[in-house]
């Protein structure tokens, strides 16, 4: 099926399919994939979202050797803070005001020392996989398993960052009384059980 197949309000169009898993398109030899050195891993999310913006920003704080350094929530401001910024990684995700996650990677792409690139996105289909490839992108992670896919990519492209000890399958913010559940803020983004039970 063709992925550019039905617009969405936000001028992305977006396919029908089944659930996938996540992709990963780094070194396979465990190289870092922009040649990253000792200094952290300079990083700018793109979304929408500022639920989903927070939810990356603890994700990340929670990963040794990784930086946020910017954000932005639409494909044109994420390439202009590629531009000034000149990121490691971005975190892009996929349905975009404006211009799209797809056409904002594909410029980033474009660029001379083009950071990596992993699509953050709710629409875990392989038609977008593909799509998601075909524009550059180094790695794939549905925001319904955002907590335990993202640490993992990162850590496939730069094999020197390392999560703090936690379940990754579960959230990731404070433990409730019982510590038998995790639970996220009331505003957690759709997608992430905010009442996961704390085995795997």
């Amino acid at each position: 099926m063709n992925p550019l197949h039905h617009r969405r309000r936000d001028g992305c169009k977006s396919p029908n399919g089944s659930k996938a898993t996540s992709y990963l398109m780094g070194d396979e030899h465990g190289q870092d994939a922009a040649g990253v050195g000792s200094r952290p891993v300079r990083t700018v999310a793109v979304d929408d979202s500022p639920s989903i913006l927070k939810t990356l920003s603890v994700i990340l704080e929670l990963l040794s050797g990784v930086q946020l350094v910017g954000t932005a929530t639409d494909g044109h401001h994420g390439i202009q803070r590629v531009i000034e910024l000149q990121p490691d990684l971005v975190l892009m995700d996929l349905q975009l005001p404006g211009m799209n996650g797809l056409e904002a990677t594909r410029h980033i792409k474009g660029r001379s020392q083009a950071p990596a690139v992993i699509m953050v996105t709710a629409d875990d289909t392989p038609e977008w996989r593909a799509a998601a490839r075909a524009a550059g992108t180094d790695g794939f992670v549905a925001k319904q398993r955002l907590a335990k896919e993202l640490p993992e990519a990162i850590q496939k492209l730069f094999p020197r960052t390392t999560p703090t000890p936690f379940d990754c399958q579960q959230p990731f913010l404070s433990p409730s009384p019982s510590s038998t559940t995790w639970r996220l803020p009331v505003d957690a983004p759709d997608g992430i059980n905010a009442d996961a039970p704390s085995s795997a």
